[in-house]
């Protein structure tokens, strides 16, 4: 049950982060991913918390997810600690 628990909380960060670059469609994130490329159907299912994603695909998400001109607008962590936050977690 922790192992669920944990998933959903992983998502539900993991939407927050989406929503907070200006929630770029599933198509356009997989569209823009490159390595690995991503698909709708699996962005679909880790930000739903029904599979943990493999480390390179989550780090390809945040790299497309934090891009221009979908990221917000401000001052925002650098990519560097943004891909170390998510791969710490």
């Amino acid at each position: 049950m922790a192992y669920w628990e944990a998933l959903h909380d992983f998502a539900d960060r993991l939407n927050a982060f989406h929503i907070s670059c200006g929630a770029p469609s599933y198509r356009d994130i997989a569209k823009a991913s490159r390595e690995p490329k991503l698909s709708q159907a699996g962005i679909t299912e880790f930000l739903k918390g029904r599979r943990l994603p493999q480390l390179k695909a989550l780090m390809e998400f945040v790299r497309v997810v934090s891009l221009e001109p979908h990221a917000a607008t401000g001052e925002a962590a650098s990519p560097d600690a943004l891909r170390e936050e998510w791969r710490s977690r």
